[in-house]
């Protein structure tokens, strides 16, 4: 696996971590709680840095792209 490609694995746990996070708290604590705030601009971060790999995969030609399957597991196709 290559840099980009790791770097975009590494990305999607820490995005899936985060969303899983906010979830919790937002049903623990209610939605407008600040946690929550918190961990949902945590992920829009995230998401805009994942979304930027993508686009420079896109442009270098990288055939490869990362997949989130319905069962959490990632894979390279």
């Amino acid at each position: 696996m290559d840099n980009l490609a790791d770097q975009q694995f590494t990305l999607t746990r820490e995005i899936e971590h985060i969303r899983e996070r906010m979830v919790r708290l937002g049903v623990e604590l209610g939605l407008m709680h600040p946690e929550v705030h918190r961990c949902s601009e945590q992920l829009d971060v995230l998401l805009l840095r994942y979304y930027r790999m993508e686009r420079l995969r896109k442009q270098t030609g990288y055939p490869k792209s990362l997949e989130v399957s319905d069962a959490k597991e990632y894979t390279f196709i």
